[in-house]
């Protein structure tokens, strides 16, 4: 139900950043929902966070955070950066990978529920975002 609540603002689907918002949110939620979620299918959640990350870092004082958690707990439980003792015992008997997305997944879906507060914000964000990646390019020309 959490997952179709932001529906209530159908129509907004017109705007680049809300259909963002909704497809990083649901890249999350179909696996960290599912109990039956191996290791591998992590890549799924990480790619909706990604999306998120790239385009709306600077839009909560929450993202910089989230993504070190992501990163730390998602990303590189399964790596042999933690010794085996801690992989098998903690990571994986506790599903701690998990966490992060869910806590990512929760910030995501509060700035879809309340899209009409975030939505100056989100925007300027992204804008942000696209005057750096230009700075860049012509930096490098």
């Amino acid at each position: 139900m959490a997952l179709l609540l932001p529906l209530g603002y159908w129509h907004r689907w017109g705007e680049t950043h809300y259909r963002r918002l909704y497809v990083s949110s649901i890249l999350i939620f179909v696996v960290i929902f599912n109990q039956m979620a191996e290791s591998p299918t992590f890549i799924i959640p990480v790619v909706g966070f990604v999306l998120w990350f790239m385009h709306y870092r600077r839009s909560t004082p929450l993202a910089w955070p989230l993504f070190i958690l992501v990163a730390l707990f998602t990303s590189l439980s399964a790596t042999d950066i933690y010794p085996h003792f801690i992989r098998d015992g903690f990571f994986d008997a506790y599903k701690i990978k998990a966490v992060p997305m869910i806590l990512a997944w929760f910030v995501i879906q509060g700035q879809l529920l309340f899209y009409p507060r975030w939505r100056e914000r989100l925007a300027a964000s992204a804008e942000a975002n696209e005057q750096e990646a230009q700075a860049a390019q012509a930096a490098i020309q």
